[in-house]
């Protein structure tokens, strides 16, 4: 679930294109699908325009500040994925959780690889300081990534 202010309908998302007040709208997620979307997620990056959103019908990607949108991953995921985690450099790659594994694209989504799995579903993926985290749950057990397939733990998150 998305924090309250990323929850819900997008249609209203404006960002600050050249950083000088100018603002656009940049979601047009819900507008453009003919039934109301709930997003599960959007993050930024690692590319100027690239916004991720994952919603009940699917993992989407737009170039363009999310003026138009194109459905990814589908291929390579079991499941639509219910967060995502980029980085600011295209160095690093985007994770995603689906079915409660973790999975990396190292080619801006156009393919996945499992990264991570376990007997108990991840509920979070995010990076820490430039270092993808990953979160269990219901344990609240913490994993950081130390290399490809390669999580430590950390302790626990509760």
């Amino acid at each position: 679930q998305l924090p309250a202010s990323k929850a819900g309908k997008m249609h209203n998302a404006k960002k600050d294109i050249d950083r000088n007040g100018t603002f656009k709208q940049i979601i047009q997620f819900v507008e453009q699908k003919s039934h109301q979307q709930y997003i599960q997620d959007i993050e930024l990056g690692p590319l100027p325009g690239y916004l991720w959103i994952a919603s009940v019908d699917g993992f989407y990607l737009s170039t363009d500040y999310g003026f138009t949108w194109q459905p990814v991953g589908a291929r390579h995921l079991p499941y639509r994925p219910t967060n995502v985690a980029t980085a600011d450099s295209t160095d690093l790659p985007i994770y995603v959780l689906s079915l409660g594994d973790v999975y990396v694209s190292h080619d801006l989504g156009d393919t996945w690889a499992i990264d991570f799995n376990q007997s108990e579903s991840f509920h979070y993926v995010g990076y820490v300081n430039g270092v993808p985290h990953a979160a269990s749950y219901p344990s609240g057990q913490v994993y950081r990534r130390v290399g490809p397939g390669q999580w430590e733990p950390l302790g626990n998150a509760l």
